[in-house]
């Protein structure tokens, strides 16, 4: 597998599998990642949070109410309470028994068989949450193959103060529509830009190309999303059906 800064945007679309195949398994679990992979996605988005005993652990919510059958706060509770919910029967019996994994168990599935974008939640860009995250990227020897996002652009630039070999992506908050997103890309040092496809347009698009920096748009899970996607010749999308959606690409438009 070619590192990420190699990956040919220019004539590929990227299919980013959003939490993996979440249209068809529950969120951030293994199944969902297993999924996804045999869906054919480029890349894995999964989210980041941080136990109270500073375990990276891959989770969406700050509570954990809605998708396991535990409650209160995620980051209140030690890895060892956390390994004994049930991550997947909220979605399906079929999937009963999927807990929330360890981002290190969940970088050993995929090491070297598809890309990973790593959003670390703004209620984990804290403390510690910088090293933990890069100690964990090198153990697996996964830099080059990774992509860490985040609404919280502090904590990106100081990934990329603490680790310039790993690339970083600002996620643009849906309000800030006055400001340039290369504006608050550079400013994070960051590399990418990942935005709503609600935000996106030909204009913005076509200046962060401008500027070397690929484009993300989340959430496409339509014809009519993917079409607009296309129009603003972005260089990846985010969905929760990757294998439906890169058939959408494919087609002549």
């Amino acid at each position: 597998m070619i590192p990420l800064r190699q990956f040919p945007f220019e004539k590929k679309i990227m299919i980013v599998a959003h939490r993996g195949a979440s249209g068809h398994a529950p969120e951030n679990t293994i199944a969902a990642f297993r999924l996804a992979m045999e869906q054919g996605a480029d890349m894995i988005e999964l989210d980041v949070q941080r136990t109270k005993d500073d375990r990276l652990v891959v989770f969406h919510d700050t509570t954990l109410r809605r998708t396991t059958n535990g409650k209160g706060y995620l980051a209140r509770k030690i890895y060892t309470e956390l390994a004994l919910l049930d991550a997947g029967l909220w979605y399906s019996k079929k999937f009963a028994g999927e807990k929330i994994p360890l981002l290190d168990d969940v970088l050993h599935l995929l090491h070297r068989h598809i890309y990973v974008n790593i959003e670390i939640k703004p209620s984990a860009a804290r403390g510690a949450t910088v090293s933990l995250l890069i100690d964990s990227l090198r153990r697996h020897a996964m830099e080059p193959y990774v992509l860490v996002s985040s609404f919280h652009h502090g904590i990106l630039k100081k990934i990329k103060n603490a680790a310039p070999d790993i690339a970083t992506a600002i996620i643009q908050n849906p309000h800030a529509t006055f400001r340039s997103p290369v504006v608050s890309a550079r400013r994070a040092g960051a590399d990418a830009i990942v935005c709503s496809i609600h935000q996106v347009s030909r204009g913005r698009s076509r200046d962060a190309r401008t500027h070397g920096m690929p484009v993300c748009v989340y959430t496409v899970n339509t014809p009519r999303a993917v079409a607009k996607a296309l129009r603003c010749n972005v260089s990846a999308i985010v969905t929760n059906y990757p294998a439906e959606m890169a058939r959408f690409v494919k087609m002549p438009q």
